[in-house]
């Protein structure tokens, strides 16, 4: 059955609709994407990565102050001082660890981050054991403690769950970031397909107005010319 022209371009026009309606739905699906990837990247994986680097700074400036302590303290003033700095980065480290803590979204990050704390806990008491031991005149001892296996084992194991959390959420980054890359080239690929869609449609009713329009007329003035010429 041959459709009329009327429902023909009827139907080439709903095409090039429906066309327009798909792009867009799926664009702004695809978009949605990239919006969420760039979120997780700017908002909990980078500001991680860095709370995290804090964390790793101040833990290190902690074990410089307990040498300093340890092995600077030649007067009470200058004991004093030291045990100053030594609880003032304690203290920074405390406060990195609050702002990390809100950052922690997923079970994995957590379980890195229970691993630090308890380690953390651990080197904690071996820095009071050191401070009793400055206190009372221990200084060989504290110094034995400090550099001894177990504590700079303990030390290296901080820094390798810390690691380890850099790690983790290094590759979230660019996980999230390599999904905004795919949502991106499939909607740039879909605007092309849709493209190509509506260039054919439009092609399709050009070629039909010409050939059920265009053609009829044309006969139809050679007719009536004709006819006008006698």
């Amino acid at each position: 059955m041959r459709l009329s022209l009327k429902t023909t371009l009827a139907g080439l026009f709903a095409g090039l609709a429906l066309i327009a309606c798909a792009q867009g739905a799926l664009a702004i699906v695809k978009l949605s994407g990239i919006r969420h990837s760039i979120t997780e990247v700017a908002i909990n994986w980078m500001p991680s990565v860095v709370a995290i680097n804090a964390i790793r700074s101040e833990v290190d400036q902690v074990r410089i102050k307990q040498y300093r302590l340890v092995t600077a303290s030649s007067d009470a003033q200058h004991r004093a001082d030291n045990q100053r700095q030594y609880e003032t980065s304690l203290d920074r480290v405390a406060k990195v660890r609050t702002r990390y803590e809100a950052l922690i979204s997923s079970p994995e990050e957590r379980r890195l981050y229970d691993a630090f704390a308890a380690s953390w806990s651990q080197y904690r008491r071996v820095g009071d054991d050191v401070q009793r031991m400055m206190a009372a005149g221990q200084q060989g001892e504290a110094l034995e403690v400090l550099t001894g296996s177990r504590t700079v084992a303990l030390y290296d194991a901080i820094r390798e769950t810390l690691d380890r959390g850099v790690s983790l959420n290094e590759s979230g980054a660019q996980r999230d970031a390599d999904a905004g890359v795919t949502n991106a080239d499939a909607a740039t690929l879909t605007s092309w397909i849709a493209v190509g869609l509506a260039f054919a449609a439009s092609l399709a009713a050009t070629v039909l107005g010409m050939m059920r329009i265009a053609r009829p007329l044309t006969q139809i003035t050679r007719t009536t010319a004709d006819l006008a010429a006698g």
